[in-house]
């Protein structure tokens, strides 16, 4: 399993996983299923994302977010709270040719399936008593 807590070659393994048709590490999409996303047209897509995740899309001093437009060639903006039509989303725009948004897309799908595992494992581990 990989994840986005090195540079560069990580997003770039997410791409190469993604042509094999993987979701994640346990077979769930997690990202799928709280993402709402509107095409605005071939080179524009809104994303509606929980307000309570989108920091793992920005990432330390918005490292995650830099790298994803980066690799994938798309601009990611993160909008302010409140432009999102859902309550408690925020929303992600994505800009660029077809392929750049694609991979922008699975990108940030990538960074929110990690960072609920993540959750999820450290719920885990405090309804045991402490980490493991």
């Amino acid at each position: 399993m990989w994840s986005l807590s090195g540079v560069g070659g990580v997003l770039i393994d997410v791409l190469s996983q993604n042509k094999q048709n993987s979701s994640s590490s346990s077979g769930q999409n997690f990202a799928a299923s709280v993402i709402k996303e509107k095409i605005i047209d071939n080179n524009h897509i809104d994303l509606e994302i929980p307000d309570t995740i989108v920091g793992a899309i920005l990432g330390p001093r918005a490292k995650t977010l830099a790298e994803i437009q980066h690799l994938s060639g798309c601009k990611v903006e993160v909008h302010k709270r409140g432009t999102a039509a859902g309550q408690g989303n925020r929303l992600v725009s994505l800009t660029g040719d077809v392929d750049c948004i694609r991979n922008g897309r699975m990108m940030i799908d990538k960074v929110i399936n990690d960072e609920q595992m993540r959750r999820n494992q450290q719920a885990q581990n405090n309804a045991r008593g402490g980490f493991r």
